[in-house]
């Protein structure tokens, strides 16, 4: 069984990991996601971690890599019926059984999956006491906004059940954001494609949560 709820230390703990081994690997990444989120000072403990790697291997040669790289990391198949990916886990127990409870699952990515925008490096941003790099504010509430809308479509009743999860995420985000000042505009690397569908998003957030209009 795996645990239910990690805690904030210890999903840092994967965080790093995985950064050094990818960086053993020759590669660079960055956190999108709950944990980005959670730096910038939201208040839910994520239970898994989203890498965004700028290499041109694909996501099941990264995870492979990082396998052999570090023997915590570890695969297993996919639950979904048909599907070929493998999934990636992190044990964080001392005990190295391949079934600790103490695991964290790993999500890696590239640009381009999930309409992840390239983001330059000299774009990262580092914000102690982490100093892990994340994503810029901008465009993780704007994909934070593609989770919820895809989530409201969703077929499956537990994807659709994360609606409301991203919800108060972004909630809370909007009010970070309103502190911190910046615009899309201040954005400007950002592709007009990835801007355009996000402005439709808003209106359509907007539309549901009037109080957040402001």
């Amino acid at each position: 069984m795996l645990p239910t709820q990690l805690t904030l230390s210890e999903i840092h703990q994967v965080t790093r990991a995985t950064l050094a081994a990818l960086k053993q690997l020759g590669m660079q990444g960055y956190l999108v996601g709950g944990v980005a989120c959670q730096i910038y000072g939201t208040s839910r403990v994520p239970n898994d971690i989203d890498v965004v790697v700028l290499t041109e291997e694909t996501q099941e040669e990264i995870k492979r890599g990082l396998v052999a790289t570090d023997p915590r990391f570890y695969l297993v198949a996919a639950k979904t019926p048909g599907a070929t990916y493998k999934v990636l886990w992190y044990k964080i127990s001392s005990d190295l059984h391949l079934y600790s409870r103490r695991s964290c699952k790993v999500d890696i990515l590239r640009t381009g999956i999930m309409d992840i925008p390239p983001v330059p490096t000299s774009r990262f941003v580092y914000r102690t006491p982490s100093d892990i790099p994340i994503m810029p504010f901008m465009p993780l509430l704007l994909l934070k906004l593609q989770a919820w809308t895809h989530h409201r479509m969703a077929l499956k009743q537990y994807l659709v059940d994360k609606q409301h999860v991203d919800v108060r995420d972004i909630e809370q985000l909007l009010r970070i954001g309103a502190q911190m000042g910046g615009s899309v505009e201040s954005e400007s690397w950002l592709p007009a494609s990835f801007v355009s569908v996000a402005r439709t998003r808003v209106e359509g957030f907007v539309a549901k949560f009037p109080d957040t209009a402001r």
